[in-house]
């Protein structure tokens, strides 16, 4: 866990992005990594029930993001077209 999270500050140490909207993405994209590397190690110290809730909630969340992700692409694609 704590080298995840050294490589996701690891960037902004050296200051390796120049555009604000590079940055965003690069937050948001580190978040998600980060909530499911937590998600996988909570799975081992809950009851059952709970993981099944937990995992069904991870899966939503990286869900959704690859949904809007997808759309994002679909969207500039026609666009450009």
């Amino acid at each position: 866990m704590a080298a995840t999270l050294l490589a996701a500050l690891l960037p902004y140490l050296i200051n390796a992005f120049t555009r604000k909207k590079t940055i965003k993405k690069n937050a948001v994209n580190e978040m998600l990594t980060l909530f499911s590397c937590y998600a996988f190690i909570t799975f081992n110290i809950v009851t059952v029930e709970v993981n099944f809730t937990l995992g069904y909630f991870t899966i939503g969340v990286l869900g959704s993001y690859i949904l809007l992700t997808v759309i994002k692409v679909i969207w500039k694609t026609i666009k450009s077209v």
